[in-house]
């Protein structure tokens, strides 16, 4: 059974990416006959990609929470964020309580950044019996498209309190690179 979610987890996901890649290359090509405003191309084509990366996040979290296999420790969580602008960079900061920092991955395949972390698996002494809980358990998945304009190599980020602050420099030339990017101890 989980091998063939997996399988259909796959194909979604393909065709999510297919609908995208071509839905870009409509933009593109309309843009092309008639010029618009400058940045209002590449800020169509983050929002369409940041919708995308969320639908993905969706439909992952469908899937999983259909199987038959599954447990509340497997729950994904799509975590609150808020992002800002300040002094030169765009800041990210998301709500993930209960995640192990340990446990928390980054990374910048761009356009996307790609925030995912686990939570810590709460444990009971023998004899207690789970009467309530919101408590969530489970993997934080969330991806946010960044636009062009950044200095991937330069990407920090810190986790304190539950919450991981993630700082993305502006930069005024275009460099498209891979990175996975270390949580630090804030200063």
């Amino acid at each position: 059974m989980l091998m063939r979610l997996q399988s259909l987890n796959d194909r979604l996901f393909r065709e999510f990416e297919k609908i995208q890649e071509e839905m870009n290359r409509l933009f593109e090509e309309a843009f092309r006959q008639e010029p618009a405003r400058p940045g209002v191309l590449s800020r169509l084509k983050a929002r369409l990609n940041n919708l995308f990366a969320q639908a993905r996040s969706k439909a992952q979290e469908l899937l999983r929470s259909s199987s038959t296999e599954s447990t509340e420790e497997e729950a994904s969580i799509i975590p609150a964020a808020d992002i800002y602008e300040s002094h030169g960079d765009y800041v990210l900061q998301l709500d993930m309580p209960g995640a192990d920092k340990k446990r928390i991955q980054i990374t910048y395949e761009p356009p996307l950044l790609t925030v995912e972390g686990r939570t810590n698996r709460v444990r009971r002494s023998k004899g207690e019996e789970l009467l309530y809980t919101d408590l969530r358990q489970g993997t934080y998945r969330r991806a946010f498209t960044l636009p062009e304009d950044i200095h991937a190599e330069k990407i920090t980020a810190h986790f304190e309190n539950g919450v991981l602050t993630v700082r993305v420099p502006k930069s005024r030339q275009v460099v498209e690179i891979s990175k996975k990017i270390e949580i630090t101890h804030p200063e």
